[in-house]
């Protein structure tokens, strides 16, 4: 009976609602425009006319899924990434396409079960991995229950790999306090330790909004530090706003980044709404928080760098919409103070989204054709 569920659950509902939407995010890497959903390979497009060029499976290298947050290292060029499989082992692979596009060997990630991994971080030497109880279990569909289902009564743990290991043996488990993070920030190491800085759920259930909605439990902006000598791991919630799509200068990725950029609930607003923007200084503490005004909803603003100088010497860029106009505007902020820099009014609703991205002049005109 499993054996046919298993297959039901692979052809049909990962058919029907998970594969090829590629509705996720975007990356721009080895000049190639990739268009993500991690429950496919990456799709190829062209940036200027939106044409399709079809599935991009690295001349035949890629076999499994592709996260929809892979990590771009500025001064290597390469691209960090990992798939993950919902009914056979190994659940994980992790792999690096070269800043020529060229894909390492599968290093499988050892965890027991199949669990939603949406994102993941990196340092300049280490990948780090969240094996957190939120499970695909298709023998609950038998019960009239849900696919994935948050158990806190499972192990809740980060996994920190060296990020050019061939052998998934190699990395180190830290036991955490029972959450689920669909996004990182950022992570850095600072000594022996390893910070990551994300967005913190208590729980979480994305197929019962209604419900979960009224527990008002929306995620936190959270630090957690593992020292990789004495096993030590060490958590702190950063925020007390409801918090989601952190962003930083992708210039400092992996690296030390004095500002993270977020959305964020504040005042009067519905749990799975943002009515803010926060940059939060992560030396002191401090925050600045805009909020984007009555009745008006916004989601993740993008970093767009406007020079090679300081680290938030640039704009964040993001859709917002006026419930009471019925209308949306792009607007930009400046990355220092999050004060207005410019509102562009748009002739319709654009409805909300997930994650975007920025190309330069010369990445457009550079883009790969075939």
């Amino acid at each position: 009976m499993y054996q046919r569920l298993r297959s039901w659950w692979n052809v049909s509902y990962l058919n029907r609602y998970f594969l090829h939407t590629a509705n996720t995010n975007i990356i721009y890497h080895d000049r190639r425009l990739l268009a993500l959903m991690e429950g496919d390979k990456p799709w190829w497009v062209m940036a200027q006319t939106l044409e399709t060029i079809g599935v991009y499976d690295y001349n035949g290298t890629l076999k499994h899924s592709f996260t929809a947050h892979p990590k771009i290292d500025p001064k290597t060029g390469e691209m960090f990434f990992f798939g993950y499989n919902v009914t056979i082992q190994p659940y994980i692979s992790y792999r690096i396409a070269s800043k020529e596009g060229k894909l390492s060997p599968v290093v499988p990630i050892d965890i027991q079960r199949p669990v939603m991994m949406h994102d993941f971080a990196i340092t300049e030497n280490y990948a780090i991995f969240m094996d957190l109880p939120y499970l695909f279990d298709g023998k609950n569909i038998i019960h009239s229950g849900p696919i994935l289902r948050f158990d806190k009564t499972l192990p809740c743990r980060f996994g920190i790999l060296p990020r050019y290991s061939k052998d998934g043996k190699d990395i180190k488990w830290f036991d955490v306090k029972p959450c689920f993070v669909f996004h990182t920030g950022n992570a850095w190491e600072e000594g022996d330790s390893v910070i990551v800085i994300g967005c913190r759920h208590e729980d979480i259930d994305i197929l019962n909004t209604n419900e979960w909605e009224k527990n008002k439990r929306p995620a936190v902006l959270y630090k957690w530090e593992f020292n990789l000598k004495t096993s030590e791991v060490t958590e702190q919630g950063l925020s007390e706003y409801g918090s989601e799509f952190p962003v930083i200068n992708n210039e400092f990725m992996g690296r030390l980044s004095n500002f993270i950029y977020y959305a964020a609930r504040v005042e009067d607003c519905d749990d799975l709404e943002f009515n803010a923007v926060i940059k939060y200084n992560v030396k002191t503490g401090d925050q600045i928080v805009k909020n984007l005004g009555k009745h008006r909803r916004g989601g993740e603003f993008v970093y767009v760098p406007k020079s090679d100088s300081a680290e938030d010497d640039g704009y964040l860029i993001g859709f917002v919409f006026d419930e009471t106009k019925n209308n949306s505007e792009v607007v930009i902020l400046s990355a220092v103070n999050l004060e207005v820099s410019c509102r562009i009014a748009l002739p319709q609703r654009v409805p909300y989204g997930f994650h975007g991205g920025w190309l330069t002049r010369e990445q457009l005109n550079n883009q790969r054709s075939s």
